[in-house]
């Protein structure tokens, strides 16, 4: 006998579907008769080339149809289920068998979207939870020595508006009241102003602006005063007269409340014409503490 063909079943097995569809059971049944016969003819083929027999044939129907054909190992005694592929991937309404007027129950099939879906395990998370850490570990002190840098904007601009306003009243001239013209010099000196302790409360909160801090003569001639909250103190010292001139403004804070202090300096000197100069860079100490 020739070999069947597992396209030849399907094609009556789809004829057998095409009709039941359309209500015509009697063709239906005769389609799905021939795919059984080609079906059985097919299997008994694979149990003659090998160690397995033919089972029982079941033949579905009514737009459920399904068919099924078990073979058992006469080894093993294991039970193989062989049917349809286009079959076993579909699922269908319960209806009435053609072949005895019994009623099916809806089989299940079995599908990837059916698997048990897996979590995390313990060592996974683990790992998550690590290179968490080790990211938290590097950012965090990262990202507040940026914060602490960005706030030293503060001391250096402040710095540079003294050196203008030093050069600028080095620059004018000043005479007492009977007239006589003074030597050139700086601003006396200044302690530091304003005159409060850092981290009163024991954070780095910014000083609230008063306009007793700024009221000394020296800062009334350098014209500064600071009228918005800020973190650091400045003070002023200078010295000499005329080319021996020299001033040195001076930013202290303590931006992380740790007792130990970042000074910022900006020193000016002035030259035998009489040039303020010196203002090309900040000496800074313990910048971010």
């Amino acid at each position: 006998m020739p070999a069947v063909q597992p396209e030849a079943v399907d094609a009556w097995f789809n004829l057998g579907v095409m009709a039941d569809k359309q209500g015509r059971a009697a063709e239906a049944k005769a389609h799905f008769e021939q795919a059984r016969l080609l079906r059985s003819s097919q299997h008994n083929q694979i149990a003659n080339s090998s160690t397995s027999r033919p089972g029982r044939v079941t033949i579905f129907g009514s737009g459920a149809a399904e068919l099924r054909h078990s073979v058992r190992d006469s080894k093993t005694g294991s039970t193989q289920l062989l049917g349809f592929p286009r079959l076993d991937r579909c699922l269908h309404k319960p209806e009435t068998a053609i072949g005895n007027g019994t009623q099916i129950k809806e089989r299940p099939v079995l599908t990837k979207f059916h698997m048990r879906k897996r979590g995390f395990t313990l060592i996974e998370l683990m790992i998550v939870v690590a290179i968490i850490g080790i990211l938290a570990a590097v950012a965090i002190p990262a990202f507040m020595k940026y914060i602490r840098r960005s706030k030293t904007s503060e001391a250096t601009m402040n710095l540079r508006k003294l050196f203008d306003s030093s050069a600028s009243y080095f620059a004018r001239e000043h005479a007492s009241r009977k007239g006589i013209i003074h030597e050139r010099q700086f601003p006396l000196a200044a302690a530091l102003a304003p005159g409060v302790a850092f981290c009163s409360e024991g954070t780095a909160e910014k000083f609230v602006p008063k306009k007793s801090y700024w009221e000394p003569l020296t800062w009334q001639a350098l014209n500064f005063a600071l009228s918005d909250p800020h973190y650091y103190k400045y003070q002023y010292a200078s010295a000499g007269t005329d080319s021996s001139s020299s001033f040195t403004a001076r930013a202290v804070g303590d931006l992380n409340c740790n007792g130990i202090f970042s000074t910022f300096e900006r020193v000016g000197t002035v030259d035998n014409s009489l040039n303020v100069v010196g203002g090309g860079g900040i000496y800074t100490e313990n910048e971010l503490e």
